[in-house]
């Protein structure tokens, strides 16, 4: 009985605190609330990426336990790969906003909409690396 009602408290306190804390993205009616947004999607899509990245490495370990070098290799490439990428990211979405005013509100939200987009892809290839 006493765990139904601690659990109940819990799930009541948590939602209320997701109640109390809005999304910037949940409703987005003048334009000084768009760069918040697509710092909060940027946020979350990095986070995704990059619990991609470390659940990958964490298979990566276990699978190559009887040979450590060789998963240390693999995620050495890894590592390389996502450096590669990153820079791929910054040169590509500073392309995609290379028209508007750099240090220009419009300028950030766009490099951070195409950067959301370019992470989100990203944790999804990453997904499937650890998928395969």
């Amino acid at each position: 009985m006493k765990k139904r009602f601690w659990l109940g408290l819990i799930l009541a306190i948590n939602s209320t605190i997701a109640q109390a804390a809005p999304s910037p993205c949940e409703e987005v009616t003048h334009n000084l609330q768009i760069l918040p947004c697509a710092e909060s999607a940027w946020a979350g899509a990095q986070q995704k990426t990059d619990a991609a990245l470390v659940s990958l490495k964490s298979r990566i370990r276990k699978e190559y336990i009887a040979d450590p070098s060789l998963g240390a290799r693999l995620i050495n490439r890894i590592d390389q790969a996502q450096q590669l990428w990153g820079e791929s990211v910054e040169a590509d979405c500073g392309v995609e906003a290379f028209e508007i005013e750099e240090g220009a509100q419009a300028h950030q939200v766009v490099f951070l909409h195409c950067s959301t987009k370019r992470y989100e892809e990203r944790a999804a290839y990453l997904d499937h690396l650890l998928a395969i």
